[in-house]
């Protein structure tokens, strides 16, 4: 059996839309489905959990996958962790903290990645580009 390796990446962001905008867009699933560029639905199934549908598009054959993924709020502080283990392979744990600039917004976002598959490359790839695809389209919002 292979041993789990771990990669930790960090993200900024910089986008013009108030904190509170931006809080929301992260933790009403609603909202988060709407901006997410891969996340085509979020099913609460209670306790902080949720049922997570998505399509990868991997070359010319999109790619869907469905996991649970748990999401924690932390109101006071405006920070969120959301954590997931998909196909039972991969571990990911996410933690945006957004904080407020002079005009602007920031949103650091701590990955981590475990697994014993060989694409960790992969997972940071596709992650930045997709996460700096969301916040590019929550700075689009009306």
């Amino acid at each position: 059996m292979k041993k789990n390796t771990q990669k930790e990446l960090t993200l900024h962001h910089q986008i013009s839309k108030p904190v509170g905008v931006i809080f929301n867009c992260l933790t009403d699933m609603k909202s988060f489905v709407g901006v997410h560029p891969i996340i085509n639905n979020m099913e609460y199934l209670g306790e902080n959990t949720y049922k997570v549908s998505e399509t990868l598009p991997w070359g010319l054959i999109p790619c869907s996958i469905r996991y649970r993924a748990t999401v924690d709020i932390y109101y006071e502080s405006k920070k969120i962790v959301m954590t997931a283990a998909i196909m039972r392979f991969v571990n990911i744990e996410i933690v945006f903290i957004i904080t407020e600039g002079s005009g602007y917004s920031l949103i650091e976002e701590k990955l981590s990645f475990k697994t014993s598959l060989p694409i960790l490359q992969i997972l940071k790839k596709t992650f930045t580009k997709q996460h700096t695809r969301l916040f590019k389209n929550i700075e689009q919002l009306a």
